[in-house]
């Protein structure tokens, strides 16, 4: 706001005289002017040069009027015409030039007809200038200043929500609840620069100032402290319908005098000091030149809040200057991924903990704000009032991170902003040199950035080094040989079904029965492996390669190509495992994610070979004993004819016979359906809590693995009267529905003293163990254990 000595200081005017005797530059001029709006005689010369028009470019006119809309335009422009009030000579020469500019422009431009642009041009006619002049002024202000397609829903109204919703999330979010959007009062406001609500002495000041600081998304802050302003006026219309507050809205700028605009444009530029600037790269192809890029959705339609740019983040933060914006980063990744490294200024606030433990995050939360209370206090370098959500980069995690920002916009907390492409991108555009300056706690080995560039590697981006993926599959392989030679000769010497199992948390494979042969019936194609492209996306689980990649139990990963077909091939890797060999096919559609085709048990695995000319070429054969042992009889039965003995083969052999698969056994029949309701009533009735509800099982019975044959010498008998080793062990396991009470693994044998279990190197110690003398006494201790629980609860 001007002085009272500034407020009548005319020296500057003729200063501003001065510098126009020359050639001079718009820097000149806001030297001179300081944001001040000029006499009414140099108005016309400084807009010209604001604009950056050249008189000299002055191209042949043609007056042909044949636009599909011209009885529109010629009836705008009669109205505009009666509105200014000339004299009557001259109504015809103005009609006729207005007309004439906006025919032109649309034909050379390729813009369609606008209302607004009768008003546009009204600031202009007050000029005085000649047709060729009026159409320059016109054509720069619109390509320069004006915002392109507001059209309903558009780009510009959804930039003036997020920044209202930045500066006034709660006024924002009282004109969400009446479903106010801001193309129902700013559309005018755009569409004309102001110039179709405010009178033309409030124009020229405003336009004054516009030209001269050349920002062309002042506009939107403009629009944003009107919207402001009427804060208290608006929010006391609680009760009021929906278009008495539109009308309201925008009718305010027409309260505006002309002794006010340079105030109100210095509380504009505050709240541009105010406001990340990152977003006005992004935004300024899509709204101003009207070439909006395949993003542009997702940058402002859908955007949650404010976006704000990572390379904003690291030079505002890491700056000494005083600056009216300073972030302060919360990181809202999991602990392990920010403990693999994170901005080196970040707070770090778990998202996830906002759905598992609400009280934990709500003291996070207020630890957040205590943090960031107390580095503006001190001045530290992490301290800013500016608060910046990151999330990792990657959608499905992301979706944690959206919910506690809406928390945040939920409670009406002023300046929060989202990064936009999280860790991931700032991981990328910090250079290898200052990777550990930038960040901090970085681990290559566990950080999921580097180990998708390292796994990117290792699929053929970069070729450190030429070894064979042949060789790479036979050496895990080998590494399990003896175990997988055992089990083999074990399925092959004594089939027998599959010990059934209860299904464990870690299983992660969607379909219980994918990539397996089939269970309970026997159809025309029994290939496990088969699948469409109709029901890839439907059938198939999709999995975060990277996070299969780092699973326990994973001793082998390699990129490779699964040929399905000649011509059909998918990018891929193979997972091998302690027991399974995986095949996930990489999801094109989505960057780092994949499906998992196929999951086969490496003792299913019969055969592995490679083609001499192609060894990079490898083809895995699965146990299909059947095939194997039918081609075993047909050389032993030494029959001519020749048979490939396929799948089809088999499958007509099958039908021809009548051979059917039918299940041997199953749980279904002994699960008390019945209960299931019993027990949910039971829990509404004694209003159980999930730290009162305990879940517990036994496992199967562990028998003791003794050899029942042996090699003797020739002259040794046969020793008799000795039984088979009855020896086993049971495992009993307990826990709460919150999983904070875990009971300890109660062991069930014949033994009366606690004994080890060691298998592989490793040693299980049991803290708690019961002598069964007998096979029957396992239900009443069990029962018993239960009862115990129950006590413990209690005492709890």
């Amino acid at each position: 706001m001007a002085s009272p000595e500034e407020e009548y200081d005319t020296s500057w005017v003729s200063d501003l005289k001065q510098v126009l005797l020359s050639e001079c530059k718009v820097d000149s001029i806001r030297k001179v002017c300081r944001g001040k709006p000029v006499p009414d005689t140099l108005r016309a010369e400084i807009w010209q040069i604001c604009l950056d028009i050249n008189p000299k470019n002055e191209e042949p006119w043609d007056e042909i009027f044949d636009l599909p809309e011209q009885p529109i335009i010629r009836k705008d422009c009669q109205s505009l015409v009666d509105r200014l009030g000339n004299e009557e000579e001259d109504k015809v020469s103005v009609l006729c030039d207005i007309e004439s500019v906006i025919t032109r422009y649309c034909r050379q431009s390729g813009y369609d007809y606008d209302s607004n642009w009768v008003h546009l041009l009204e600031p202009l006619l007050a000029l005085r200038l000649p047709k060729t002049k009026l159409y320059s002024y016109f054509c720069s202000i619109h390509t320069r200043f004006l915002p392109k397609n507001c059209a309903k829903e558009s780009s510009p109204f959804h930039l003036l929500r997020l920044l209202l919703l930045y500066h006034e999330p709660e006024l924002c979010s009282f004109l969400d609840t009446k479903k106010i959007t801001p193309e129902a009062y700013a559309e005018s406001w755009f569409g004309s620069l102001f110039s179709s609500t405010c009178c033309l002495k409030v124009i020229q000041n405003m336009w004054d100032i516009y030209f001269q600081a050349g920002d062309p998304f002042l506009v939107f802050y403009l629009a944003l402290v009107i919207v402001i302003n009427a804060k208290e006026q608006l929010l006391e219309m609680r009760d009021a319908d929906k278009k008495s507050i539109i009308e309201e809205l925008s009718s305010m700028p027409c309260r505006l005098e002309a002794e006010d605009v340079e105030d109100f444009c210095t509380v504009a530029f505050h709240y541009i000091s105010c406001t990340p600037p990152s977003y006005t790269k992004e935004c300024h192809l899509i709204i101003f030149e009207g070439k909006p890029p395949a993003d542009d959705g997702a940058l402002l339609s859908q955007a949650l809040c404010l976006p704000v740019s990572v390379h904003d983040l690291v030079s505002r933060n890491n700056t000494k200057e005083d600056r009216n914006i300073k972030y302060f980063v919360v990181d809202c990744r999991p602990a392990n991924q920010y403990n693999s490294g994170h901005l080196s200024t970040a707070f770090h606030l778990d998202a996830s903990l906002m759905l598992r433990e609400p009280a934990a995050f709500g003291t996070a939360v207020e630890a957040l704000f205590a943090a960031k209370k107390q580095a503006n206090v001190v001045g530290s370098v992490a301290a800013g009032e500016h608060i910046c959500f990151m999330g990792s980069g990657r959608e499905e995690e992301d979706l944690y991170v959206h919910m506690v920002v809406a928390s945040f916009l939920q409670k009406h907390q002023h300046y929060i902003s989202l990064s936009q492409g999280g860790y991931e991108a700032l991981h990328k555009i910090t250079p290898s040199s200052d990777i550990n300056v930038v960040l901090a706690s970085h681990c290559m080995k566990s950080c999921l950035v580097c180990v998708s560039q390292n796994q990117n590697t290792v699929n053929g981006e970069t070729h450190e080094k030429e070894v064979s993926i042949f060789d790479q599959l036979a050496t895990v392989v080998k590494s399990r040989s003896n175990i997988v030679k055992e089990r083999l000769v074990e399925y092959i010497t004594n089939p027998q079904t599959e010990e059934a199992r209860h299904v464990s948390s870690n299983d992660r494979l969607g379909k219980r029965y994918r990539g397996m042969a089939p269970v309970f019936s026997i159809g025309d194609d029994e290939d496990p492996d088969r699948y469409t492209e109709s029901d890839e996306d439907s059938s198939f689980e999709e999995v975060n390669i990277q996070t299969w990649l780092k699973k326990p139990g994973v001793i082998g990963t390699f990129g490779c190509e699964e040929i399905r077909d000649i011509h059909l091939r998918y990018p891929g890797h193979l997972i091998v495992t302690e027991t399974h060999l995986y095949i996930l096919r990489t999801n094109r559609q989505k960057k780092g994610y994949a499906h998992i085709v196929a999951a086969h048990p490496l003792t299913s695995i019969v055969k592995i070979t490679s083609k001499r000319k192609c060894p990079e070429w490898i083809t895995f054969a699965y146990g299909l004993m059947l095939l194997e042992q039918a081609k075993l009889f047909h050389k032993q039965m030494c029959l001519s004819t020749s048979c490939d003995y396929s799948k089809g083969w088999l499958r007509n052999f099958k039908n021809h016979h009548g051979i059917r698969q039918l299940p041997m056994c199953g749980e279904r029949g002994s699960a008390d359906h019945k209960f299931s309701d019993e027990f949910t009533e039971i829990v509404k009735g004694e209003n159980l809590t999930p730290d009162e509800i305990y879940n517990a099982n036994e496992t199967s019975s562990f028998w003791c693995y003794l050899p029942n044959k042996s090699m003797y010498v020739a002259d040794a008998k046969v020793p008799s009267g000795m039984k088979y080793t009855k020896d086993r062990l049971m495992v009993f396991a307990c826990t709460n529905a919150s999983g904070m009470h875990k009971l300890n693994l109660l062991v069930f044998g014949k033994y009366a003293t606690n004994r080890h279990i060691e298998d592989d190197g490793i040693v299980v110690q049991s803290r708690d163990h019961l002598f069964i003398p007998k096979a029957g006494d396992a239900t009443s201790l069990i029962k018993y254990r239960i009862y115990a629980i129950g006590e413990q609860s209690s005492e709890r």
